[in-house]
């Protein structure tokens, strides 16, 4: 390293600064407006919705984007209870922390934050950690430590984001033109099955011609066609009438979740699996406490909305891979495949706390509904998806003997 004479030290960091300060940006602009051509082809290409992390994480982490000043109410509601997050949350979260730690001047802390979310990334798939809002923690540190005057270390976070921002866009063009040649790979068995079926007409078309007689062949063809034509919508609408009551069979008509026999077909099958595999299985149980006094009070058609909006709660709750269903009344049951009995009960209570604390004012309810809950594993009993659902009713019982509005573990001692 060289000084130029009459220059300080001081002088050069001030130029190295001011120069990686202007060509870092420049850096990023260049490379992020080549990503962004990419963008246009791979639109069509979305990334799927994050089902394991919290919506509320998601909200807040847009929220300290836009507002950062009207994010710690929100974070400390949501950092009260840390074990419950996985490790994407967990890691989402740690980015908020530093997103208000940085704009309130704790640069310190902020790091502190960041390496804390780099921590919770070691347990996350690596096409996650590319998607844009896992990427922010690469700008954040770029941000903190050219706020520190670590210019370089900036520059190195910085060059991160891009590689990887670049991995992630390469990988949706690619997964778009992976669904394009599937599109153009079906129109064109489409039109080939098209043209072969019009030849076959065109061919039935020449044989008659050559058999009968003009007014006979026009006879023959128009009858042919309203022929076809009654046979095609009489099969659809049968094929229509079929898949209805099908679905009608399988599914409850006030809350469209799955009925008890459409709970019981898969719960069967899944258990089969599960006692395979040697995997965890469990179930929950859950019955909404007071109900009949809801129905008496408030009337059966405010009673049928509470049925509703509990049903849309569990489904928000769930897994992609849970089942959620109401099995008759006020009770619903919900099996969770690859779910040992401590992750079906920190589901059971995120369930209870939802259904509490949702505000039904809007109904006329004035005071809040809840819901008493009962968990058992595949392990606790015989492996009988009906043993299994019966201990988990069980302990919903004792659940609603304690006091209702809590979630009661399985446990050997209570009557099967």
């Amino acid at each position: 390293m060289w000084l130029t004479p009459g220059k300080s030290p001081g002088s050069f960091f001030c130029l190295a600064a001011v120069c990686i300060g202007f060509f870092v940006p420049v850096l990023a602009q260049e490379k992020i407006k080549g990503v962004e051509q990419s963008r246009k082809v791979s639109s069509i290409v979305k990334d799927k919705p994050d089902n394991n992390v919290n919506a509320k994480i998601l909200a807040l982490l847009e929220l300290a984007q836009s507002t950062p000043e009207a994010v710690p109410a929100e974070l400390e509601k949501l950092d009260e209870n840390p074990a419950l997050y996985n490790s994407a949350e967990s890691y989402l979260l740690s980015l908020v922390k530093a997103r208000v730690l940085f704009e309130d001047g704790e640069i310190e802390q902020a790091l502190s934050a960041l390496e804390s979310a780099k921590k919770a990334s070691t347990d996350i798939p690596e096409h996650v950690l590319n998607q844009p809002k896992y990427l922010q923690l690469y700008l954040l540190l770029a941000d903190v430590y050219a706020a520190k005057k670590q210019f370089d270390l900036a520059y190195a976070q910085k060059k991160e984001y891009l590689k990887r921002y670049q991995a992630y866009s390469d990988k949706k063009n690619a997964d778009t033109v992976r669904m394009l040649n599937k599109k153009y790979e079906t129109d064109r068995k489409l039109k080939e099955n098209e043209l072969i079926n019009n030849q076959n007409i065109l061919k039935q078309f020449q044989i008659r011609d050559a058999e009968n007689q003009k007014n006979a062949q026009q006879k023959n063809f128009i009858l042919l066609i309203v022929t076809t034509l009654v046979f095609f919508v009489l099969s659809l609408r049968q094929f229509k009438v079929r898949r209805v009551l099908q679905k009608m069979a399988q599914t409850d008509s006030l809350t469209k979740l799955l009925n008890r026999k459409a709970l019981f077909a898969q719960g069967q099958l899944l258990t089969g699996k599960a006692v395979e595999e040697q995997s965890e299985f469990s179930a929950i149980v859950l019955d909404i406490d007071f109900f009949k006094r809801i129905n008496d009070d408030y009337s059966h058609d405010i009673a049928d909305k509470v049925l509703q909006q509990v049903a849309r709660l569990g489904n928000e709750t769930m897994r992609s891979r849970d089942i959620f269903a109401r099995i008759g009344g006020e009770e619903f049951a919900a099996i969770l495949p690859e779910a040992n009995l401590d992750e079906a009960k920190a589901i059971a209570e995120r369930l209870r706390e939802k259904i509490f604390e949702y505000n039904f004012s809007h109904l006329g309810i004035d005071c809040p509904v809840s819901a008493s809950f009962g968990v058992a594993s595949l392990h606790q009993v015989i492996p009988q998806f009906e043993l299994l659902l019966h201990a988990a009713d069980k302990a919903m019982s004792v659940a609603k003997k304690k006091g209702c509005n809590q979630v009661v573990s399985f446990s050997p001692h209570q009557q099967m």
